[in-house]
């Protein structure tokens, strides 16, 4: 059935859809799930409508060459034109081969797993196939997305998806929600730069568990249904095996790295980008940035309360709203270790979900400056910096609004809006994690914020070198806070080295001032907050270079699979019965060998 399930995808009216797709009805989508496959077509219509509006394309796919001579193909007036994924040199369908699937999303769209596991069937060669853009699904038009580019205040021009397009647009199986579609590494588009379009396999590993992970420890994540292998080869800087050193620099030995493409959903959104509102605004284009405020409402599923708003108050009220979620993110990243890398604004997605996952990393060693992006020389996007750059992109995304804004009393509010409202929120989001990390039921203004500094500065101080995860996890595993021994005996596993007696008489007072600050208050209740709140595990680079080497070196796909289902429930594991079949490495600070490695410390 999964032919035919695939083969279903299509638009409402083939005749229809050609011509609205290029003059902006927009894209109406479907699809037919494995146990409705009988069901009306109309049943299973994912319909946005929003008029967005559309370039034409290339006339044919022969052309990007020419486009790659020229440079950039610059558009105006629209912010999708129609796509062509290129076939791979090969051309050899049976060579695509299904390295990982995210079973959970497969249950959300009511499709069958096991078609990973059922090598050599034409379900699992149709699905390889289209999974990795070498089959177009019939009456359905690809496109591509042109954004543009701040990095902090700085304006870089016209960018775009130069090597992702996205394909369809689709509701889950409860006809809930609506997700985008999109495979990355699908070669050259109109605005690949000069680049080949491509994607390695090893990118595409670290984007699925990277991504899958973040959304496992309730983080706001793009999602990736699927990695498929290609089977060709694309040359690629990287860095020799093992080599070390504290400095960072940048890929510089080439390599010839197997090919990939992967499948990223927006979850319960679209892929819409600030920076795509950010060009609008650039080119003066006032109108079409109001229909992509409109569009972001219609399929942002935290915005659909703003419908019924119109003119001055819906743009107000989605800047606000788009504040709220950038910050809930970024609050959570701060919670998890988590640093994105590159946080320019085309990299950040109105629907408030971590995008592009590239050169990301979860904190290790803890350091208030950890930023794993080699690019990223004077620590703009470092880890402690990541508010305050969310805050610098979404005041030059509010003042971009501000343009379209009519009534001067809204000009003024807007200005309001950017000045206060950032701090106002985070403020109160980041001490409501903090209270989570720590235990607490309630927060003691200056005290308790002094309490967490001593702790955190006291973590980028130590000598030993302290596990942000493994601190954090064990702080929650106390099942008696009566002392500071307790604490300490609880996170001893943490530290990269032995510790001096100088510096654990540090750690002690810490605790002691700990202790007395959770006096009277409930161990239980405390553990339960904290174990919801802290993960056992996260994705570290070191656990996904060993799961794609074994993919890239053997096509063992096993590791990256296995691992997937680690990283799927990373609080379970406070109890212990569950961690007796896991690797022990995962719950303890990155071993000896991984450490200020090319490649896994720091990468590009």
């Amino acid at each position: 059935m999964w032919p035919l399930m695939f083969w279903s995808i299509i638009s409402h009216t083939s005749s229809a859809f050609s011509n609205n797709f290029r003059h902006g009805t927009f894209r109406n989508r479907i699809i037919r799930n494995a146990s409705m496959i009988t069901d009306l077509l109309e049943s299973h219509l994912a319909t946005t409508s929003k008029l967005l509006p559309f370039g034409e394309g290339l006339s044919n796919p022969s052309a990007i060459d020419q486009v790659q001579t020229i440079g950039p193909g610059t558009v105006s007036e629209c912010f999708y034109v129609q796509a062509f994924p290129e076939k791979n040199k090969n051309h050899n369908n049976e060579a695509a081969r299904i390295v990982a699937i995210s079973p959970s999303l497969f249950e959300k769209f009511n499709l069958d797993p096991n078609v990973q596991n059922d090598e050599g069937s034409d379900d699992y060669k149709h699905f390889a196939s289209v999974f990795s853009g070498q089959t177009i699904i019939p009456n359905v038009m690809p496109w591509n997305s042109v954004y543009g580019c701040h990095c902090g205040t700085q304006w870089f021009g016209q960018l775009g998806d130069g090597r992702a397009a996205s394909i369809l647009e689709v509701l889950d199986k409860d006809r809930e929600h609506q997700y985008e579609f999109q495979l990355k590494g699908c070669g050259r588009s109109l605005f690949s730069r000069g680049f080949d379009g491509r994607a390695a396999l090893r990118g595409c590993i670290r984007e699925f568990l990277g991504s899958e992970g973040l959304h496992a420890l309730g983080v706001r994540s793009q999602r990736v249904l699927s990695v498929v292998a290609t089977g060709d080869f694309i040359d690629r800087p990287w860095y020799k095996e093992n080599v070390e050193s504290r400095t960072k620099f940048p890929p510089n030995h080439m390599i010839k790295e197997k090919e990939g493409v992967v499948t990223r959903l927006a979850p319960e959104s679209s892929f819409l980008r600030l920076g795509h509102l950010e060009l609008a605004w650039r080119r003066e284009e006032t109108e079409n940035m109001v229909k992509m405020v409109k569009f972001g409402v219609a399929t942002t599923s935290s915005m659909k309360h703003l419908e019924k708003l119109s003119g001055d108050e819906l743009i107000l009220a989605f800047y606000k709203k788009t504040v709220e979620v950038q910050i809930e993110l970024v609050v959570n990243w701060i919670r998890v270790g988590f640093v994105e890398g590159n946080m320019n604004n085309d990299n950040l997605s109105v629907g408030g979900f971590t995008l592009d996952l590239g050169p990301f990393a979860f904190m290790e060693k803890y350091k208030h400056s950890f930023q794993p992006f080699t690019s990223d020389g004077s620590g703009h996007y470092n880890f402690l910096n990541q508010p305050q750059a969310i805050s610098t992109a979404l005041s030059v995304f509010g003042a971009a609004l501000s343009s379209a804004l009519v009534e001067e009393e809204s000009k003024k509010e807007m200005q309001t809006i950017i000045s206060t409202h950032f701090k106002d929120i985070f403020t109160r989001k980041y001490k409501n994690m903090r209270m989570k990390k720590l235990g607490l039921v309630d927060w003691r203004g200056k005290s308790d914020d002094d309490l967490w500094w001593k702790l955190i500065d006291g973590m980028d101080g130590s000598q030993a070198g302290v596990d942000y995860t493994c601190f954090f996890a064990g702080l929650s595993s106390v099942e008696k806070l009566t002392s500071a021994d307790d604490c300490f005996s609880a996170v001893a596993h943490s530290f990269y080295n032995d510790i001096e007696d100088d510096e654990k008489r540090g750690w002690m007072e810490f605790f002691d001032e700990y202790a007395i600050r959770m006096s009277g208050g409930g161990d239980e209740e405390r553990r339960g907050v904290m174990q919801k709140s802290n993960p056992c595990l996260v994705p570290r680079n070191w656990m996904m270079f060993e799961a794609y080497k074994k993919a890239v070196d053997d096509d063992d796909f096993e590791g990256t699979r296995e691992l997937y289902a680690i990283l799927a429930k990373p609080y379970d594991y406070y109890d212990l019965s569950k961690r007796v079949e896991v690797d022990p490495r995962f719950f303890e600070p990155t071993p000896k060998e991984y450490r200020n490695v090319a490649g896994l410390s720091y990468l590009s």
